[in-house]
């Protein structure tokens, strides 16, 4: 940053003065101009202070503003070019109150789980048919139930007590990653109703801020099911999503061996892995690795010594050490205190 400052630093003060910016602002710019020269910043902050420069400085492309405006005329051209222009009809376009300063830097395996968990949620009974289909670097993702498109956009949610998702909020926090930090726009598919979702041509008065749109559209023809589009997705992205659902537990998972053990009511179950490391699922979502240790251990049942610690995580994060100390000591004692069988299991795949 010094030395970028010190390249551009005659140049920085003239900009400074003669648009009467404010320091941080000025700040702001040479980090801005710095982020250019490097790849370690993340392309959130890359996004966001190319945002500030077309604002402050008065030019539409910034160095590395790599985002287009648009506006709900050139959604429609986009999906018309996809091939879903047939009566296609415009209904309305939702500003959400989420922006392009939310605090959410997820990566691509964070996003590609809190896609494929509505998927699940929705799909419990039919998981075997949640595909995800890959053209080039374009990814579908489809699923047979329906569902009301408009739920993706309020925050809230009426989900069941057995949902991996509680709040309403992952779809959001991931399509704004997405378009931000990957521009990716999402294309959301559900019987009649598709939905195109894009950062606004406008920024929120006096701030660098933008927000996120939902432009809902309508069309004469019917789709099964439901279906997820992401255009122009990296190796890594495209990675992260084939192997989602594996971040939940049910029957199928490729993660999951042969059924070794399970308490009488199945709210503690032993697996064995796939692979040499094992896995712990808490309310179906996996949450760690058992490092050498090829078992997979599942709690089916919510207990307070894990919900308190975990009520403030929004991002769902792996968990950390006191928090398996916590697990595997609810495991010991509600799952297989009393079983020796049970206990047997663990201890000889321990010993190996």
């Amino acid at each position: 940053i010094i030395s970028t400052c010190a390249i551009i630093g005659q140049e920085g003060v003239k900009v400074w003065k003669r648009r009467q910016l404010a320091f941080e602002d000025w700040i702001c710019l040479m980090l801005a101009f710095s982020a250019l020269h490097s790849e370690r910043l993340n392309r959130g902050f890359l996004t966001i202070a190319g945002d500030l420069g077309s604002r402050f400085l008065g030019m539409k492309n910034f160095g590395f503003t790599r985002r287009p405006a648009m506006n709900q005329e050139q959604s429609l051209k986009i999906l018309e070019e996809l091939g879903f222009g047939n009566g296609l009809t415009p209904i309305e376009s939702l500003t959400s109150s989420v922006t392009t300063s939310w605090g959410v830097n997820w990566d691509e395996d964070y996003i590609a789980r809190d896609i494929m968990q509505n998927f699940f949620d929705a799909n419990k009974k039919s998981i075997s048919q949640i595909k995800v289909n890959v053209d080039g670097n374009n990814v579908t993702v489809s699923a047979p139930a329906r569902f009301n498109i408009l739920e993706l956009f309020y925050i809230g949610s009426y989900k069941n007590d057995d949902d991996v998702g509680q709040y309403g909020e992952g779809f959001k926090a991931a399509a704004m990653c997405l378009l931000r930090d990957f521009d990716i726009n999402p294309i959301a598919i559900s019987g009649n109703q598709i939905l195109y979702i894009r950062i606004s041509e406008n920024y929120v008065e006096d701030t660098p801020l933008r927000q996120i749109i939902y432009d809902l559209f309508r069309t004469s023809e019917k789709n099964d099911g439901s279906k997820l589009i992401l255009r122009n997705c990296s190796k890594q992205m495209i990675r992260a999503l084939q192997e989602g659902l594996t971040h939940f537990f049910y029957r199928q998972n490729p993660l999951l061996g042969k059924k070794l053990w399970s308490h009488w009511n199945d709210d503690f179950i032993i697996y064995s892995s796939n692979s040499a490391d094992g896995h712990v699922f808490y309310r179906n979502l996996r949450r760690g690795e058992i490092p050498q240790i090829p078992l997979v251990l599942v709690i089916n049942k919510k207990y307070l010594t894990i919900e308190n610690k975990i009520a403030n995580d929004r991002d769902r994060n792996a968990f950390g050490e006191k928090l398996m100390r916590t697990f595997y000591a609810q495991f010991s004692r509600g799952g297989v205190k009393h079983d020796v069988k049970g206990q047997k299991i663990i201890v000889e795949a321990a010993h190996h």
